[in-house]
């Protein structure tokens, strides 16, 4: 993150071995390299980590991945998926349509795929995007069913309904598809939360401070630019 942009990444190495964690971080590094060296379109970034990948013989490993980046003055979210799950857009508690674009291959596969350049969203005030990998959906309870998308985004839009922080929605999530699973996950599973609002870090306050800050007269409060609440969760690979 720097002044005016949130870059936001979501990788998943395909299997559960070293091999898998050691493709992943090197598409990791070949990306967040790419872009300290200035580089900042998506889909470049992207092929690079194909480069690198394919140049230190990783194959037939792949990740898949979803690259964004997001302008925090104008809600412009631009985004790449790479054979990855699409986010989900929550707006006004309620799914819209959204984050449609041709996905392009998972990452290490995709040097001599046809090109797919970045595609963007447009955020309103209060959007809230939510970023997961199969491990959430895919996860199975004891019967044999899998957690799902419709699940997660039932329970994405009942928590924005009940007005609840970033961080305490995803912890309602993981607890969740943890339920699911009977306590234990069968895979590792990410999700990842992006709020943008101009009052989103008034979530993360205790219910008391909130109605403080809302009693302050307007012109004894810190000015409010546009901001981005960001929480994560992670699972261990197994």
């Amino acid at each position: 993150m720097d002044l005016d942009t949130a870059y936001v990444a979501v990788f998943d190495g395909v299997g559960h071995d070293l091999a898998a964690g050691s493709a992943t971080a090197l598409a990791v590094s070949a990306i967040r390299n790419a872009r300290r060296r200035g580089v900042s379109d998506l889909a470049a970034l992207a092929i690079e980590a194909d480069i690198q990948m394919q140049a230190a013989g990783v194959l037939p490993r792949f990740v898949t991945a979803i690259l964004a980046r997001l302008d925090l003055r104008t809600g412009e979210l631009r985004y790449l998926v790479a054979g990855h799950p699409h986010p989900l857009l929550l707006r006004q508690g309620h799914l819209v349509g959204a984050f449609e674009a041709t996905p392009r291959p998972p990452l290490g596969v995709g040097e001599h795929a046809a090109p797919v350049e970045e595609a963007v969203e447009w955020l309103e005030p209060g959007d809230r995007v939510v970023f997961y990998s199969d491990g959430i959906t895919e996860a199975r309870g004891a019967d044999g069913r899998f957690f799902g998308e419709r699940r997660l985004v039932d329970l994405s839009e009942r928590a924005e309904l009940d007005e609840v922080s970033a961080p305490e929605t995803l912890r309602r999530l993981a607890a969740a598809v943890l339920e699911h699973q009977g306590g234990l996950l069968q895979d590792d599973a990410t999700l990842l939360m992006v709020d943008w609002s101009a009052t989103a870090h008034e979530r993360l306050l205790p219910s008391v401070a909130r109605e403080v800050t809302a009693s302050t007269p307007p012109s004894q409060r810190p000015e409010k630019g546009r901001s981005s609440a960001v929480g994560g969760f992670r699972s261990p690979t197994a």
